[in-house]
């Protein structure tokens, strides 16, 4: 029951880099529980307390970025739900070619409004990334990742010509989820029914 219960909100933007000072924050202000999106949220929110419980939801691998021992038993103060694991990104794979036996080239579009695509690569969702370019070679697919983080970065990711040097120079700002998503969805019906 939630009546005795108080809700403490932060929004820190596309200023990701602000989220260990909230939290510091809401720890002065005295929470007994962080619940945040994402895998790279509750990392940085972990950077200031290792006592107070962190729920995570829509995470990247948890084990992989250090959050959680193991899913069994994560240890330490992070759980959640983790959404993307390596064996879902091959399925996905799978079942595409499937359904486009055609289909001979993929990109990963991946969206952390203060990582880069090399950090995305090596840091954030490197086990996803590795799964889905395993998955991807067995299947004849080329796998091309490509950091998305604001609407505008949608046409430089279904332009082939622009390369990704290009696009990780240009200034990014963070999107909501809610406004990339028609943007997303647009822009793929456009390439799949030119």
């Amino acid at each position: 029951m939630l009546r005795d219960n108080v809700l403490e909100h932060r929004a820190y933007g596309d200023q990701m880099e602000r989220i260990p000072e909230l939290a510091a924050e809401l720890i002065r202000s005295g929470v007994d529980i962080f619940i945040v999106p994402g895998g790279v949220g509750a990392v940085r929110v972990q950077q200031v307390t290792r006592t107070i419980p962190i729920v995570t939801f829509a995470a990247g691998d948890l084990v992989q970025t250090g959050l959680a021992a193991s899913l069994a038993r994560p240890g330490g103060n992070v759980t959640g739900v983790q959404t993307l694991t390596p064996d879902l990104a091959g399925k996905h794979l799978s079942l595409v070619k499937e359904a486009i036996p055609s289909l001979s080239r993929w990109a990963l579009l991946m969206g952390e409004p203060s990582f880069s695509e090399a950090e995305l690569r090596s840091a954030v969702y490197p086990s996803i990334i590795r799964g889905a370019e395993i998955s991807g070679k067995a299947l004849g697919i080329r796998l091309q990742v490509v950091a998305v983080r604001r609407v505008e970065d949608f046409d430089g990711a279904f332009r082939p010509s622009e390369s990704s040097a290009r696009r990780e120079s240009q200034d990014r700002e963070s999107p909501r989820p809610h406004d990339i998503r028609p943007a997303l969805l647009g822009r793929a019906d456009e390439v799949i029914h030119p």
